[in-house]
């Protein structure tokens, strides 16, 4: 069944708040592989990257994936607030496989990065510390706004303490700590603008398939439900009633899936 969307008075100030005029014309998803800035650091600050890749309908994010000789990388920007508070929620998980059919296979050989990894408590009470600065900031002066940014990347920094990967023989655990010595860094940050900005950088060596430099490789780019999750009471109420949101959306795990190569350096 369809769900038709609703606006509430709260979520229209939320879209007129996050309004930024960040607009290009791009594909709905990533088809042409590129090399990653020489610049590159991941910070949560994307501004290296210039104009992003594919503009994808189903997640409602901007993103790139590039890769350098030594890594893969996935740069995402959220300006929708739902898509924000289903990645807060969720997490962004990036899947890689050399054969597309390895996405719905449970003898599959892809390797799955998910980022931010946290508890279903903590996404709540993240989230709804997001919606609570917002709610009473949006009327607020420029000042007030930074100062509010300020404290949900404050917040952020000390919630996002894991990544999720598995599909790694190295990497037996499946997690990984963000202050790891394997190579694989995660950061997310909202900018000054209010967009949810997000970097990941993993190296090609624990990529099986990439012993061929000319790879060619399959990406599964996935936000997950929150069907997928228990959400307790008060979640619920915030997220549904009052906010008002695109259930519809915000309840189902949505991706969005390519092909690349993995290319040389320009």
């Amino acid at each position: 069944m369809i769900i038709p969307r609703k606006h509430s008075f709260f979520q229209i100030a939320l879209l007129f708040l996050f309004a930024n005029g960040y607009s290009q014309k791009l594909p709905n998803k990533q088809e042409k592989s590129i090399w990653a800035p020489a610049t590159i650091k991941i910070d949560g600050k994307p501004d290296e990257w210039g104009n992003f890749q594919a503009d994808s309908k189903a997640n409602r994010i901007f993103y790139t994936i590039a890769n350098d000789n030594d890594n893969i990388y996935l740069a995402v920007m959220a300006e929708d607030i739902i898509a924000i508070d289903k990645i807060i929620t969720g997490g962004i998980t990036l899947n890689i496989s050399a054969d597309e059919k390895d996405f719905n296979s449970s003898a599959s050989l892809k390797v799955s990065i998910t980022f931010p990894f946290i508890t279903n408590r903590e996404a709540d009470n993240y989230a709804t510390s997001w919606h609570s600065y917002i709610r009473y900031k949006r009327n607020s002066t420029p000042a007030g706004l930074d100062s509010v940014i300020n404290l949900l990347n404050t917040k952020m920094d000390k919630l996002y303490k894991e990544i999720k990967i598995t599909g790694v023989k190295e990497i037996p655990d499946s997690s990984l700590s963000v202050y790891n010595s394997n190579g694989v860094k995660a950061v997310s940050h909202f900018d000054p603008k209010a967009r949810y900005c997000y970097e990941i950088a993993v190296p090609l060596s624990y990529f099986p398939f990439f012993k061929n430099r000319k790879a060619t490789f399959y990406y599964d780019l996935r936000l997950k439900g929150k069907s997928e999750r228990p959400i307790n009471p008060i979640d619920a109420h915030t997220i549904y009633n009052e906010i008002n949101m695109d259930a519809q959306f915000e309840a189902a795990a949505t991706s969005v899936a390519g092909k690349l190569l993995l290319t040389k350096a320009p």
